[in-house]
């Protein structure tokens, strides 16, 4: 149980950073696609290791890779 529990920490920090990275979308535009991100990462790795770490950045990528506009778009 308290391994699954890291993955949520995971899971929750990556959605926190990426409504905040949507939210400040007007303000930054495609500059610092994935700043918002390596708090959460990093987080999560502090938290549960190196597993939920690594799990963290996928679900972080592909946050970014949506909410963020192609550069020169």
């Amino acid at each position: 149980m308290r391994r699954l529990a890291q993955y949520g920490v995971a899971l929750v920090a990556v959605a926190v950073a990426t409504l905040l990275r949507y939210a400040l979308g007007d303000v930054w535009g495609t500059r610092y696609a994935f700043l918002t991100f390596f708090p959460a990462v990093m987080l999560a790795a502090w938290r549960g290791g190196l597993g939920p770490g690594f799990f963290a950045v996928a679900p972080a990528s592909l946050g970014g890779i949506l909410f963020v506009a192609p550069l020169g778009s």
